[in-house]
């Protein structure tokens, strides 16, 4: 349409930008060739180019992002979509792959998060904690956090790290029992944030700080997920900064 605009109605010697949302369809014209048969789907576009340029006109297509705000490409989208439905669509029709990446990208992203929250097993603390496996990393461009400070957040949103329950299944470690307190229970990262006394009464005092509601010993697992979640969620990682430099003080190194 833009083509045959193009032809009719602007004069010889004039200078034309075409704007295309299709990635495919501005590749396919790129690669074409002097004396190359043109795919079927383009014959019409190669016809009506060559004339143009016959006519000494300067036309350029460029690609633009879809759904941009641009007028005439939110019309011309419309107005696609009513061919289709509206029209017998031809079944040998064939389409680029850039044309589907992002249907095939959000079917796929939505199978992938459906078995990530659904399986059950190794990952329940990371399933409990982190909603969407694929969004963007939290420590994105947070360059005032440091390496040890982002390490040590990470481990306890997937609850586990270099705790003693982790160095006896590694074999480096006889005994998974906590030798920080006299409570004789298995040292995991629920022992360490829930149970041990001295992380337990530090802990208080962040939550106080940051003005958050999760009960600290005796506290509850769900209660703790729920804390760790909203961080995530909300993008406030503040409250878990001060977590991991109060493990640090305490010389817990996850």
């Amino acid at each position: 349409m833009a083509l045959e605009h193009v032809l009719h109605s602007h004069a010889s010697d004039s200078q034309i930008v075409i704007l295309s949302d299709s990635k495919s369809a501005i590749a396919a014209l790129k690669k074409m060739r002097i004396g190359d048969a043109p795919p079927t789907n383009l014959i019409r576009i190669h016809q009506l180019l060559r004339v143009i340029q016959q006519q000494a006109t300067k036309t350029v297509i460029q690609w633009v992002i879809s759904h941009c705000g641009i007028p005439l490409n939110e019309l011309v989208d419309k107005l696609a979509v009513r061919a289709c439905q509206r029209e017998n669509v031809n079944c040998s029709t064939t389409t680029y792959y850039e044309d589907c990446k992002g249907i095939i990208q959000d079917d796929q992203d939505s199978k992938w998060q459906h078995s990530f929250a659904d399986c059950d097993g190794a990952g329940s603390w990371t399933r409990a904690v982190i909603n969407h496996p694929l969004k963007m990393p939290w420590f994105k461009n947070r360059n005032d956090y440091d390496n040890r400070t982002i390490s040590t957040i990470n481990r306890i949103l997937i609850g586990h790290g270099r705790t003693n329950s982790f160095l006896a299944q590694m074999k480096k470690r006889d005994l998974p029992t906590c030798d920080r307190c006299d409570l004789d229970e298995e040292q995991n990262m629920q022992h360490l944030l829930l149970r041990y006394r001295h992380t337990t009464s530090m802990l208080q005092q962040i939550f106080a700080k940051h003005s958050v509601s999760v009960p600290i010993n005796p506290g509850t697992l769900t209660d703790l997920h729920r804390f760790l979640r909203e961080c995530v969620n909300t993008g406030n990682m503040e409250p878990l900064k001060d977590v991991a430099e109060t493990l640090s003080l305490l010389d817990v190194k996850l």
